[in-house]
């Protein structure tokens, strides 16, 4: 399986409140995603993460830090801490993420340029979940 393709049968999950969580699937629609952007006010979101840059595994402690400063740089939106979940079987474990609510395409590209992603999750309101490959495939 090549990375996109991995990349495509993730499901990205986002925890909401009180335990509640929001799947998110590449190309798939989800009314409840955009219910919660309607009720946060904002129309756009991404999925993304700063744990094994490049996809290159790092220590628990490594990624941890690495998420850490990427949160802190997600001041200014309103997110909630998401897991990516490989499809089984996969060496990889599902890895810290964040659903960043109002954040826009161009800072999302960003965001996930500066922590070494080789892709992020974008969206818009009425729109299905797009994977944005960051760097050319090898």
């Amino acid at each position: 399986m090549n990375i996109r393709s991995a990349y495509l049968s993730t499901t990205y999950r986002a925890f909401i409140v009180d335990q509640n969580q929001l799947d998110l699937i590449v190309g798939q629609p989800n009314h409840a995603l955009d219910q919660l952007l309607s009720t946060g006010g904002v129309d756009s979101y991404a999925f993304i993460t700063a744990w094994n840059p490049f996809s290159k595994t790092v220590s628990d402690k490594e990624n941890q830090i690495a998420n850490q400063a990427l949160k802190s740089e997600l001041g200014q939106y309103r997110i909630y801490e998401g897991i990516g979940i490989p499809k089984q079987p996969s060496k990889w474990e599902g890895e810290q993420s964040f659903l960043v609510l109002g954040i826009n395409k161009d800072e999302a590209i960003r965001l996930g340029t500066k922590y070494e992603q080789n892709a992020i999750i974008y969206g818009e309101a009425g729109s299905e979940p797009e994977l944005l490959m960051l760097v050319q495939e090898k």
